[in-house]
């Protein structure tokens, strides 16, 4: 994906058997040069448990068409994908022409996790979302570490309820003054 779209600096780094050197998680790819179809055979003989499952809206992604690409360049040629990791791996940027300012890696001031922004992209969305005109608002729950959904509609009763008990109280303290 990263060839097709330009990207030619994400993609010298995710052709590395190490990625995110000298970062907060580095990754290892042992299976690099290992088909996908392999991988799943070994697995399924071995009786391991994984995902095979596909997302139902990924065919209509970026990532859908490249893939159908991939398969038919591979029906024709069957090195083609380790062909594509070879080419990417000679890729050799120079650092005079790189024009792409460099990916600070920071933590998200909402979550914690890692972003390469202020807020990350999950913040980002449950804001969005919160500020749209709905009945439902939606929340990062930092205890829980997951979202949760509030209904405006109940808070604003929960406040309704609250501020009677607060007159009433005020009503007892007044009515015992006397």
């Amino acid at each position: 994906m990263n060839l097709l779209r330009g990207d030619y600096n994400r993609l010298t780094k995710s052709v590395d058997i190490i990625t995110g050197r000298g970062g907060y998680m580095p990754r290892c790819k042992p299976f690099k040069y290992t088909y996908e179809k392999e991988i799943v055979m070994y697995a399924h003989f071995k009786k391991l448990v994984y995902f095979s499952t596909e997302c139902i809206y990924s065919p209509q992604a970026f990532r859908g068409y490249v893939r159908e690409l991939i398969k038919n360049l591979e029906s024709q040629r069957t090195t083609s994908i380790i062909d594509i990791i070879h080419s990417a791996e000679k890729f050799v940027l120079e650092e005079k022409n790189i024009t792409t300012k460099p990916l600070i890696k920071m933590k998200c001031k909402y979550c914690g996790f890692m972003s390469s922004n202020e807020m990350c992209k999950a913040c980002a969305l449950l804001e969005k979302l919160s500020k749209m005109k709905s009945k439902t608002k939606i929340e990062y729950d930092k205890e829980k570490g997951s979202e949760s959904l509030n209904n405006v509609e109940d808070k604003k009763e929960d406040e309704k309820v609250n501020e009677k008990d607060k007159e009433k109280d005020k009503k007892i303290e007044v009515d015992k003054e006397k």
